[in-house]
C-alpha cells in the first residue's frame, strides 16, 4: 500500500474512467483487508485506489525515471486489466476472480 500511496496523484475516480469507480466500489465491498481496516484507513485506501486506477488509464509515465518506469508501466497495465475485468463483476466471487488471477500490484503473488 505504501507504493500506491506514493504514486496516487488524484483524489478519486473521475467520470472519464467509469471502470475505476466500479473497481474501487467492489474493492471496498469485497476485499477482506479493506473491510477489516479502520475507517480512516478505508477512506485513504479508497482515495488511493481511485487515483491509481485513473493514473493507470492515463498511462503517462513521462515523469517517471529509470528503472521505476518499467515497474510503473507494469503496475498500470495490471490495474487496467483488473479494472476492466471488475467492471463486469457483480459479485464478490467475480471480483475475486478478477483480482486473484493476477499478481498483486505491488509485485507479490
Amino acid at each position: 500500500m505504501a507504493l500506491m500511496g506514493s504514486l496516487a496523484l488524484a483524489g478519486g475516480c473521475k467520470k472519464d474512467y467509469p471502470q475505476c469507480g466500479k473497481y474501487v466500489d467492489m474493492a471496498m465491498k469485497c476485499d477482506a483487508d479493506i473491510k477489516n481496516a479502520k475507517a480512516d484507513e478505508r477512506d485513504m485506501t479508497k482515495m488511493m485506489l481511485g487515483g491509481m486506477c485513473e493514473e493507470a488509464f492515463k498511462n503517462d509515465t513521462s515523469k517517471v525515471d529509470g528503472e521505476a518506469r518499467q515497474m510503473v508501466t507494469e503496475m498500470y497495465a495490471e490495474l487496467r486489466t483488473r479494472a476492466n475485468c471488475v467492471e463486469k463483476a457483480d459479485t464478490c466471487a467475480a471480483y475475486d476472480a478478477c483480482t486473484e488471477s493476477h499478481h498483486d500490484i505491488t509485485g507479490e503473488k
